[in-house]
């Protein structure tokens, strides 16, 4: 539904709106429960806005080959350490995996995930097709398919709309293959519009994800988020 309102570093889209989405997208990890002897390791980081102003006592690393993101989150001095390549850091060696608004962006994501088959445990977002504003774009006429890419999801990258099926048909497959069990899956990021419509409700955005966790639009095992969340643990 957005089309040529966004302004991007790097793959990274810099509106408003699209920043208090990022902080959105560990709402509901557990990441908060580690304790400060624990590590996280952050994949994909960008430039350091999920984690930004986010105060978390445990020791953070990030993963990020984009040099003009990478440089940005150095600046903001939130991970111990930046590296450029997944096959840099010791998986092992982190309690806690966060792969956020990653997988949409791959081709071969069975490959991309097998990184983590050794991880303890792992928290993952990717972009709804069937949250609330893809529907009500559906409904509009504003959009055709759910599924559809618009110019701005090819700018940026995008090569894949999910669903809660395709979602889980790829996690189930890794948990599978890897022994992992699911934690918790849901949606997150509560959106009514396009990013540029709901840039006038800024000031709004916090109240607005907290009504629609209320009313169970997102939350865990509800799916109307515009952000698909899914927690998986080493067995």
């Amino acid at each position: 539904m957005d089309k040529k309102e966004t302004t991007n570093i790097g793959q990274e889209p810099q509106t408003i709106i699209e920043q208090y989405l990022r902080k959105e997208k560990i709402g509901f990890s557990s990441i908060k429960s580690l304790d400060k002897n624990q590590k996280i390791l952050d994949i994909g980081c960008g430039s350091g806005d999920v984690f930004d102003g986010i105060d978390l006592i445990s020791i953070i690393d990030g993963v990020e080959p984009d040099h003009e993101l990478r440089t940005i989150a150095k600046n903001k001095n939130i991970y111990r350490t930046i590296f450029h390549n997944i096959s840099e850091p010791d998986i092992t060696s982190y309690d806690y995996i966060t792969i956020l608004g990653v997988l949409e962006h791959l081709e071969d994501r069975s490959s991309f995930l097998s990184n983590f088959r050794q991880a303890k445990k792992i928290f993952i977002t990717v972009p709804n097709a069937t949250s609330f504003h893809r529907l009500l774009g559906l409904e509009l006429g504003l959009i055709n398919d759910l599924q559809e890419l618009a110019e701005q999801d090819y700018a940026i990258g995008h090569k894949i709309f999910y669903n809660q099926q395709t979602f889980m048909q790829e996690i189930d497959s890794f948990c599978e293959q890897y022994s992992f069990k699911v934690n918790t899956i849901g949606s997150s990021s509560f959106k009514f519009a396009s990013n540029t419509q709901m840039s006038f409700f800024a000031t709004k955005f916090r109240a607005l994800a907290r009504t629609a966790e209320k009313i169970g639009i997102i939350g865990p095992h509800k799916f109307y988020g515009a952000e698909l969340f899914v927690e998986v643990e080493k067995i």
